[in-house]
């Protein structure tokens, strides 16, 4: 049979899984594939600027009679970023588009005057179930109203998400503002939003137990800094499914006769969070024990945690109570899969974060963003045998020199580094080691060279890597005798060694006072060979320094571009035993 023979609905379903570009490509083919092709273009709708939406407002006029046509057909309609829309256009969007489904506006311009006077939702009412605004620019009046005005229109809704890019606490929520929200929404099964929940009043607190059960909501998100044991405990009560649970914060817990009773009477609740796998919490000292109490609450509970992102918050070097807090996942050792753990900014060191964590027999993806924790390679490769995905940034990640690495077999293939430091030797134990490594990501990342008796080894030996994706953001090499760093590189494939991929790389660490700074480009085919000219040239130039007087008699300098200057410093050779993808972040891309 041929392809033009397959039936309709067999076309359609075809079309659906190509590009928008390519199901124009097919309505061209043939009339059998024209109809479906169309349909299926429609099915989705995306508005990049302002203009794109006067189109859709004014879908009257005659140029638009494919989008009358198949107006019914659209199911999601996306507005793209930095676009206001107002009363009267979103009004003509749902007269135009009666049955959208799923509707996301993308850093929307929500300004005074525009939507307060609304009619509302109500078009899209028995059609609308997902919805996504994620907000860059506010007026709380308005955004107000429009939270309002959708709990009160869309109560067909099941997954509903308002965050605002910059402010978590968007809108305020108090016991009964949530309550009703529930109540207006009862399809919901996901519900992220820039919500702050009021502290709870003591009669609230007791009315928790006679509260409905919403069975239907999976995953909530939403800012709780005050009462947080008691809205724990509400939401234990009503939500008897929940799976995820974020933005929790014990940072800012005071303990009074309230929060001990809601605590007491959460201990007594019969197995709640039976099905909760991920949580989202931030904790700090002073809270420390409000939080612990609430881990071995969950254990007692037998609530089997899959996923942990712990935020901690005034950790120090000498802290027993940020290694307590950090220590608390060793609770879910069995059963977690993810974990995140990151300081706030400007929090001070760690050290040894790993010895501190016991055998995860299940763990896969592994993120430590704090300040010179220390990561020893060893013990991370034995503690975690499942591990497929590391990450680490501020951080310290080393192998020991004397006790190699034991030859067992280990899962990771995906390494992040960034804003740290790492030596040559241990990217070599990396590369021997770790034998499904495919892709690494390095980001503002110095690796340190090493001496090797009375010569030094300008050397990334990372020959035994087969690389699907290497990501360079910048790098640079650091001579461990003198300190000076070197910003040029020869990568090359270890068997190889005259066809080099030469690369300039430099950055500068981002501080309180400046951003970061970084570049990394490929030298193109003529600046190649003035490199690698240069450097045949001073063969020994990989070692000592040279004057800019010599520079200027090997190579005649036709632009001002920084990587000639860096020639004097001398390369190093980054090795791999192949690589099909190899990416540059630069904003000097040639």
């Amino acid at each position: 049979m041929l392809a033009s023979e397959l039936p309709y609905e067999i076309t359609f379903l075809i079309a659906n899984f190509l590009q928008p570009r390519d199901k124009v490509q097919c309505c061209l083919v043939c009339k059998s594939w024209l109809l479906a092709s169309q349909e299926s273009l429609f099915e989705t709708i995306s508005v990049k600027s302002y203009c794109n939406v006067n189109e859709l407002v004014y879908a009257t006029n005659p140029e638009n009679n494919l989008l009358r046509k198949y107006c019914h057909k659209t199911r999601m309609l996306n507005i793209g970023r930095n676009i206001c829309l107002r009363d009267r256009q979103l009004l003509a969007l749902q007269k135009n588009l009666p049955c959208v489904q799923v509707f996301k506006w993308n850093n929307a311009i929500v300004e005074r005057y525009q939507l307060i006077n609304c009619c509302g939702w109500n078009l899209w009412e028995k059609s609308l179930t997902n919805l996504k605004i994620t907000v860059l620019r506010h007026d709380y009046a308005s955004l107000s109203n429009i939270f309002v005005s959708i709990r009160s229109n869309l109560s067909r809704l099941r997954r509903l998400h308002i965050t605002d890019q910059y402010n978590e606490r968007a809108l305020q929520c108090t016991f009964n503002d949530f309550e009703l929200l529930n109540d207006q929404l009862p399809e919901l099964i996901y519900m992220s939003l820039s919500v702050h929940l009021y502290e709870m009043k003591p009669a609230e607190l007791l009315k928790i137990k006679y509260v409905k059960p919403a069975p239907r909501l999976k995953v909530l998100g939403c800012c709780v800094e005050e009462a947080t044991i008691e809205w724990l405990y509400y939401l234990a009560v009503k939500y008897p499914n929940i799976s995820t649970l974020k933005t929790f914060d014990f940072s800012r817990f005071t303990i009074d006769e309230q929060t001990s009773l809601a605590g007491n009477i959460f201990k007594q609740l019969s197995f709640p969070f039976q099905r909760l796998e991920n949580i989202d919490v931030c904790v700090n000292m002073a809270s420390e024990q409000v939080y612990l109490d609430f881990v071995n609450q969950l254990r007692l509970f037998n609530t089997s945690l899959k996923a942990i992102c712990l935020s901690v918050d005034g950790i120090s070097r000498d802290s027993m109570s940020s290694n307590n807090i950090i220590k608390s996942t060793n609770v879910f050792a069995n059963t977690l899969q993810t974990i995140e753990i990151k300081s706030c900014p400007g929090i001070v060191q760690c050290l040894d974060l790993i010895p501190e964590l016991v055998y995860y027999p299940h763990l896969v993806d592994l993120n430590i963003c704090i300040k010179d924790a220390i990561v020893n390679l060893d013990v991370l490769l034995e503690k975690y045998p499942l591990l497929k995905t590391f990450s680490i940034s501020d951080g310290v990640l080393n192998s020991s020199p004397n006790l190699p690495i034991p030859p067992t077999e280990n899962a990771l293939c995906d390494l992040s580094l960034s804003n740290m430091s790492i030596s040559a030797s241990t990217l070599k134990s990396i590369s021997i080691f770790c034998k499904k490594l495919t892709n690494m990501e390095l980001k503002c990342v110095d690796i340190e060279g090493s001496q090797q008796g009375a010569t030094l080894y300008y050397c990334i030996d990372m020959s035994s890597t087969h690389f699907t994706t290497l990501f360079i953001e910048s790098i640079q090499f650091t001579n461990v005798v003198n300190q000076d760093t070197i910003n040029m590189f020869a990568f090359s494939l270890s068997n190889v060694s005259a066809e080099n991929t030469w690369v300039y790389s430099w950055y500068m660490q981002a501080n309180v006072f400046m951003a970061q700074q970084s570049k990394a480009r490929k030298l193109n085919k003529e600046e190649s060979k003035e490199a690698g000219e240069y450097f045949h040239n001073f063969p020994r130039n990989i070692q000592p320094k040279y004057t800019k007087d010599q520079i200027h008699d090997t190579i005649r300098f036709s632009s001002k571009d920084n990587w000639r200057d860096v020639l004097s410093n001398g390369y190093a050779i980054f090795k791999y035993g192949s690589v099909k993808n190899l990416l540059l972040e630069t904003k000097h891309e040639k």
